[in-house]
């Protein structure tokens, strides 16, 4: 489901607003975990399966690297891990056609899709353990508040690469004295197909700004 699809713009984004605006505060993180989820779900149940997959276990890392005294061994595994997934898709075709120029028929040649966002919210996972093992930040104790930070639909899947310590002030709309701005869709700047306009959310405005307003 493209930004500048129909499905999005009519549907999808209007809906997911109207339930977001409708629900209690406390209620709005998993309005927007399951919205996102759905989003990534729309492009195939297989990469969603592997967003959900991974958010799981590097949510679970970051517990673990947070209680650790010794973090490097862990960190150095999740991002081993994240990599492998990353570099399955991405490279294994590639990997076996090479193996198979030298020994022919050896390996089979896999071209699987690449699921919607992986390389963006790879390297979003890799960077928040990264930033909780050095102690920028802390781990993410709601697996519904990392789910919607590390796969929120309007920065996933096309980035940019978010830092948690810049969005986990916003992931609480009910939190007081908090500052937000409108979420803003911008159709001028991003471009998809021959000629064809994307909606795409801007990065500075904050998951919560959704709380607010948006903006066409």
């Amino acid at each position: 489901m493209a930004f500048s699809s129909v499905q999005f713009l009519f549907v999808f984004l209007p809906l997911s607003l109207a339930v977001y605006w409708l629900c209690p505060k406390w209620l709005r993180n998993a309005v927007l975990a399951a919205f996102s989820l759905l989003f990534f779900a729309w492009a195939g149940l297989k990469g969603a399966a592997i967003l959900v997959l991974l958010a799981g276990i590097n949510w679970l890392g970051g517990l673990s690297l947070g209680r650790l005294a010794h973090k490097r061994p862990l960190l150095i595994l999740l991002i081993l891990l994240d990599l492998a997934v990353l570099g399955g898709f991405k490279y294994a075709g590639f990997a076996a056609e090479t193996v198979n120029a030298l020994v022919p028929g050896l390996l089979p040649v896999l071209s699987p899709a690449l699921p919607l966002g992986l390389s963006f919210y790879v390297f979003t996972a890799i960077g928040y353990c990264a930033d909780v093992a050095a102690g920028k930040v802390e781990s993410e104790k709601n697996p519904i508040r990392f789910a919607v930070f590390l796969a929120f639909f309007g920065h996933g899947p096309s980035g940019p690469i978010v830092r948690y310590g810049q969005q986990a002030p916003q992931l609480d709309p009910g939190k007081k004295g908090h500052h937000r701005r409108p979420a803003r869709f911008d159709l001028r700047q991003s471009r998809v197909g021959p000629g064809g306009h994307a909606a795409r959310a801007d990065p500075r405005a904050g998951l919560h700004g959704l709380h607010d307003a948006a903006v066409f």
